[in-house]
């Protein structure tokens, strides 16, 4: 399998099939991957980030995508948060907070000098923590 694919298995992870093949994301195989994938907190949609500069959300139900978003870089890390309110995704030197109902960009928190590779919550959703090769 190339980067260019994915799937979504089942519970019984005995046997690998996937559910559906999420296809949306664009561009070559090796150039741009899916490189960040996250449930949301009651496992009904899953977030990705690819280097064709979109995040997408997608319905566990049916592998409908309900939103994309693009931006100027690729997205390298998504999550949600605990809520599931909010979906962050990391660029090349920002974090970005969305609204995971609509997609509506509530805010982009910068400060980073290099790519942004990992985010994540706090258990409360007031927090939000990034990684990045700079600090």
């Amino acid at each position: 399998p190339s980067c260019a694919s994915g799937g979504l298995g089942g519970p019984q992870f005995q046997e690998y099939r996937p559910l559906w093949t999420l296809t949306g994301h664009s561009g070559y195989v090796h150039a741009f991957c899916v490189s960040a994938v996250a449930f949301s907190p009651d496992s009904q949609y899953i977030a990705s980030g690819s280097g064709d500069r979109t995040l997408r959300l997608w319905r566990v139900s049916d592998g409908v995508v309900l939103w994309t978003r693009s931006g100027a870089a690729q997205v390298y890390a998504v999550a949600f948060s605990p809520d599931g309110r909010t979906v962050a995704s990391g660029s090349e030197d920002q974090v970005r907070l969305w609204s995971a109902s609509d997609g509506t960009e509530v805010r982009t928190l910068t400060g980073h000098s290099l790519i942004v590779r990992a985010v994540a919550f706090s258990p409360d959703s007031q927090y939000i923590a990034s990684g990045s090769g700079d600090r």
